[in-house]
């Protein structure tokens, strides 16, 4: 604990010289807000928020908005490759450090970045993990369709389609399985909380009760219900849904194996997009 306090003491002091003596005194409201939020944390501990999920799931840009660094509308839907953690914090409390792993197979399990996690969260007493998932529908990432593992000559792109659904789906079970050894390997005097968030709901919202049987049923959901029911309710889940980018889902040579949904127009992406963006604000607090 004095290793922890130390910690959020250079936070705090950090924190105060940033805003400035002369304006702290200034805005008594800003002073109080501050210095509430490093008294809570002094003796709550630090949190750290983890953002994980495989590559073209959607990390990046969650991870964008909640820290501030951008607006939904100003995110253009550009794959964004990481070979780090990428380490921002909460727009709204700057005591909560949020990680986004990075999510290609070849630097998910770089020992560099799985240290940086493990200690990350070994120096937090709360922890929050946001996994996010997308039913398969992963951006795709200058692969060409005849590249494409699933494709193969002379194959309808529905075909394709449905084994690139199923291999990506694999693949989050997978990541899934590690995540829980990941958290496993806690202290039992942390608490933790995990937010699944099902993204790309513009290419999936014709299929919602399938989508909501696989991540609440015998597949995604039997991983997690298994995981909360043997740690003694210190871990806890939640989940929820919506839509980030509405974009083709389509290979770098401009086949689209999935269009944006028709009918998932203006008013359906902020309904969406406002749910989300308010069940992760409620699951920070």
């Amino acid at each position: 604990m004095p290793a922890l306090v130390d910690d959020i003491g250079v936070a705090v002091l950090t924190r105060l010289a940033e805003h400035g003596i002369d304006r702290m005194v200034e805005n008594s409201a800003k002073t109080k807000n501050v210095l509430a939020r490093a008294w809570k944390h002094l003796f709550d501990g630090r949190v750290s928020v983890i953002i994980t999920g495989l590559g073209g799931a959607g990390k990046t840009s969650l991870q964008k908005i909640i820290s501030g660094q951008k607006k939904a509308e100003e995110l253009d839907g550009h794959y964004h490759i990481s070979s780090t953690n990428e380490r921002t914090e909460l727009r709204e409390n700057s005591f909560v450090a949020v990680y986004t792993r990075p999510g290609q197979p070849d630097w998910y399990g770089n020992a560099d970045v799985y240290e940086e996690l493990f200690k990350a969260l070994s120096k937090s007493r709360k922890i929050k993990v946001i996994n996010v998932v997308s039913f398969g529908y992963d951006a795709l990432h200058r692969i060409t369709l005849d590249a494409l593992p699933s494709h193969a000559e002379g194959q309808g792109l529905d075909v394709t389609l449905r084994a690139y659904l199923e291999q990506q789906r694999a693949m989050e079970r997978e990541r899934l399985a590690e995540l829980v050894t990941l958290l496993g390997s806690m202290p039992a005097s942390k608490t933790i909380n995990i937010l699944t968030v099902i993204n790309k709901a513009d290419l999936w919202h014709d299929r919602n009760a399938e989508v909501v049987r696989y991540y609440e049923g015998t597949n995604y959901g039997a991983v997690i219900a298994a995981m909360t029911a043997s740690n003694g309710g210190r871990i806890t889940h939640s989940m929820t849904s919506g839509s980030l980018i509405p974009v083709n889902l389509r290979t770098q040579d401009g086949f689209v194996l999935a269009p944006v949904l028709s009918g998932f127009d203006l008013h359906m992406r902020r309904r969406y997009l406002e749910n989300l963006i308010n069940d992760v604000r409620e699951f920070f607090k």
